[in-house]
């Protein structure tokens, strides 16, 4: 894997998402709060689209490498960040409901037998605290709003907009959950997990 080019904090304003959805954790926070996730289908243009999502349980690099493999092999660009059991690896690329369910079938007996509708999205105190980015995507559209609530999340801006970045409808799931949380500071990187390289993908 090449050297990341992650995003950096200029370019970011202060718009606020929609329900306040995208905030920080709460500070010092005890209790049943509710837990955000986005759903992998979007609209765009009023047709349906759906995103790629992986939730790798483990913290071993090999199992990440080998999810990593498949978004690569099949020219997707992705986000890919720790969290506290493994890794959550996000696709911004639109997909057919088609191409969809055929890389969830590949992707599934990696992942536990994960369900791929909805990738957590509310930050706990124990996930990581940087954002990967490889952009393995040259022709399909991406969703600019995943780009940017993802970004966002992490307190990072773009260096620029693509011209394939297009705006879409995320479609988002809650529930209650317990949460002991303290400050979290969020960062970009721009080099790539210790074990983790490109000529391996």
């Amino acid at each position: 894997m090449k050297k990341l080019k992650i995003c950096s904090k200029k370019g970011m304003d202060n718009k606020t998402t929609e329900r306040n959805w995208s905030q920080r954790p709460i500070s010092g926070s005890v209790g049943n709060v509710p837990t955000f996730g986005i759903n992998s289908v979007t609209i765009h243009d009023g047709n349906p689209y759906f995103f790629l999502f992986s939730d790798v349980d483990t913290k071993q690099l090999e199992s990440l490498k080998s999810v990593l493999k498949v978004y690569k092999h099949r020219n997707l660009s992705v986000y890919f960040y720790e969290t506290t059991k493994g890794w959550h690896v996000i696709s911004p690329v639109l997909l057919g409901l088609g191409k969809w369910i055929g890389l969830t079938n590949m992707l599934r007996p990696m992942l536990n037998d994960y369900s791929f509708d909805t990738i957590r999205y509310t930050s706990r105190q124990t996930d990581g605290k940087k954002l990967y980015f490889e952009n393995w995507n040259w022709k399909e559209l991406e969703s600019y709003d995943l780009h940017y609530q993802l970004r966002y999340k992490f307190q990072c801006g773009f260096d620029k907009i693509e011209k394939h970045w297009v705006s879409t409808k995320l479609q988002w799931s809650t529930y209650n959950q317990l949460r002991i949380t303290k400050k979290c500071h969020y960062q970009c990187n721009t080099k790539v997990p210790h074990g983790v390289s490109g000529s391996d993908l």
